[in-house]
């Protein structure tokens, strides 16, 4: 039996089914190139080289349907397969705010603290404004820019400033 190990560190039975859908989002939603037999052919693949390992990780199925994908001709398909898996770990991504405005609070968060040394961070003006600010930045990063943005700035490709 094949195992595989999420990104939350909970291992669950490989299901070939997950990659054929996962594909057929990607050719429905983002290339436009709809071939189901494509989509099945790379679960098939998958559960064939996975069934070897016997465990693996997800993003070494990802990375390996990516690779699938481009292998067949599909790089179009990869591309937006590659930007639905993406879109999707960000989704699932744990909320740090509540942890980041607690530690302001607490006056453990140092890194929020320090940001501006003109302002004094032990005020509670001061906390109100750094509080807005983490709350500001979560809702830009989950919300209003796009996730392949989001990832080149936590990549360090580019900046934007929060």
């Amino acid at each position: 039996m094949t195992t595989i190990v999420k990104r939350n560190g909970k291992t669950v039975e490989f299901d070939k089914s997950k990659i054929r859908v996962a594909i057929q989002k990607a050719m429905k939603n983002g290339s436009g190139v709809y071939l189901p037999d494509i989509a099945r052919l790379i679960a098939n693949d998958a559960e064939k080289f996975f069934a070897k390992k016997g465990e693996t990780t997800i993003a070494q199925v990802e990375k390996y349907v990516f690779e699938r994908l481009v292998h067949y001709g599909q790089s179009h398909t990869a591309r937006a397969y590659e930007s639905y898996r993406t879109i999707q770990a960000f989704k699932k991504q744990t909320n740090s705010t509540d942890e980041d405005i607690l530690g302001l609070i607490a006056q453990t968060n140092s890194e929020v603290m320090n940001e501006n040394s003109n302002k004094n961070a032990r005020i509670i003006s001061t906390q109100r404004d750094l509080i807005s600010g983490e709350v500001s930045k979560d809702i830009v990063r989950r919300y209003k820019l796009p996730a392949h943005i989001v990832q080149a700035h936590d990549e360090g490709v580019l900046h934007f400033h929060k």
